[in-house]
């Protein structure tokens, strides 16, 4: 990069002084150029997106954000609105709670596109073009609601609504968690094609490490709440284990549950097929304690659909047989309790008027509201250390974790009650390696103790290659589903 080329965005002595702290001594994003921010899970990237956009915090921070030679520190609020989504964008991770769930996908789209004087017909011509880009059939989506979508295409539609108007400046927080490797691929050379094309600039905040590095002009690395410069980064990443999964023994003795004819179907309450996904044909599926089964497959074939099913969060045909540790059979009036799952938008399965400490007293004995906190940490203090957490953070609201912290209380309060079975759906997509090792290793430890069948929806292949005893393979609609030993 030539030095006459002014930076779209340049911070310098950028400090917070809330808690947490940040600070940035300097970072420049040049035209044409993708930035990379890694880290550690916890260690501050999705704080650094909202101070960046001045959400949060305005009169702690000091130092400058010029965006194209303007300070953002120095502008109002009104300013400021101008400048968000036509200069300055941004994709948030935990994607279903920046969706509005009363309006469609269109007319999320419509209204990010409210800053382009367009006609109607332009408009819907360029959004659909921009679905098609994406994989997203327009036909189908645009009529959608945020909670008919998966994971992965709420995931897409909020970066087309971060890149629909070319802002000078994008921002995107984890941007494939929820993607399947071949649109993680798609997705980012995307990003970068228009960023060169249109002579704009993005920064990518991730912890995967090797799938962003491609992608990435200049790269920076942040811990506790310091951005660090290039060298640090490439420290960080060779640092890190090759391998940090081993697959357990399973105890395949005594069913947990058995799965015949399972085919989810829509609420009968909904209007619309649109929230259809599960067109794979009967399901049948055997899981036994002690014993891990894989769930894969690409973006939006209905993993998640099949798992709320399950836990009867989604209306299905066919029967759920539940077994108990001595492999007599629990009637369905008894089976309460006798699963978990673990959701994907973790972020939303929490009360968010609620502490943490409390969410979790409910899970530990329902019956007893009178548990108090100072007894619950001392039953979560195992569960806490283990995912290196700190026990004030039972005291804190969910808005107050970073993404990786409330991901690791999702799995603890889903583990606590010892169930039978536990679905895990995507719980390392927001976690860095260090955090995924101690997760299963605290998973293998509570097998040994009390087993149960634990389900792993991912989209990580070496996780499910290296943990699982079986892979079932979710095709895309109307192709045949198999099971890999």
């Amino acid at each position: 990069m030539t030095t006459h080329v002014q930076p779209i965005l340049a911070i310098t002595d950028y400090k917070v002084t809330a808690t947490p702290s940040l600070s940035i001594k300097s970072l420049k994003a040049y035209p044409g150029e993708i930035v990379s921010i890694t880290g550690a899970s916890g260690t501050g990237k999705t704080l650094y997106t909202q101070y960046l956009l001045q959400l949060i915090n305005r009169q702690k921070q000091s130092g400058h954000i010029l965006l194209n030679q303007q300070n953002l520190l120095n502008l109002n609020e009104q300013q400021l609105s101008q400048i968000r989504n036509t200069q300055l964008s941004l994709a948030q991770t935990n994607h279903l709670n920046f969706l509005n769930p009363v309006k469609s996908c269109l007319e999320h789209l419509s209204e990010a596109y409210k800053a382009r004087h367009l006609s109607c017909q332009e408009r819907l011509q360029n959004m659909f073009k921009w679905l098609r880009q994406f994989e997203l059939k327009p036909e189908t989506i645009s009529k959608r609601y945020p909670h008919q979508l998966s994971g992965g295409e709420r995931q897409r539609l909020l970066i087309i609504m971060a890149m629909i108007n070319y802002p000078c400046c994008m921002v995107f927080d984890e941007p494939t968690t929820a993607l399947d490797s071949r649109l993680k691929t798609k997705v980012l050379n995307i990003i970068k094609h228009t960023v060169k094309q249109h002579h704009i600039c993005a920064i990518i905040l991730s912890h995967e490490l090797t799938l962003i590095e491609p992608y990435t002009d200049r790269a920076y690395f942040i811990e506790h709440g310091h951005l660090l410069p290039e060298p640090f980064y490439k420290a960080y990443k060779l640092d890190k284990p090759k391998s940090y999964l081993t697959a357990t023994n399973g105890t395949h003795s005594n069913p947990c549950v058995k799965l015949q004819n399972i085919m989810p179907y829509p609420s009968p309450l909904s209007n619309e097929q649109t929230d259809i996904r599960q067109s794979h044909g009967i399901f049948n599926l055997d899981i036994h304690y002690g014993e891990h089964i894989g769930i894969s497959g690409p973006s939006g074939c209905g993993k998640t659909q099949w798992a709320q099913a399950i836990i009867g969060l989604t209306h299905h045909h066919g029967h759920i047989t539940c077994y108990n540790r001595l492999g007599n059979q629990v009637p369905p009036d008894q089976a309460k309790g006798f699963c978990q799952l673990v959701f994907q938008d973790y972020q939303s399965s929490f009360s968010p008027y609620m502490p943490l400490g409390e969410s979790l007293i409910e899970m530990l004995n329902p019956q007893n509201s009178n548990l108090s906190l100072s007894h619950a940490e001392h039953q979560l203090s195992y569960y806490l250390d283990a995912l290196s957490l700190c026990k004030n953070l039972l005291n804190q609201k969910p808005k107050h974790l970073s993404s990786g912290q409330l991901q690791k209380m999702a799995v603890i309060r889903a583990i606590i009650t010892h169930p039978s079975l536990i679905i895990f759906d995507e719980i390392t997509a927001n976690l860095d390696k260090a955090s995924i090792q101690k997760i299963f290793k605290l998973l293998r430890k509570e097998q040994k103790n009390s087993p149960f069948g634990a389900v792993f929806i991912s989209h990580d292949s070496y996780i499910l290659q290296h943990y699982c005893h079986r892979i079932v393979t979710f095709p895309m609609i109307d192709q045949q589903m198999h099971t890999m030993a």
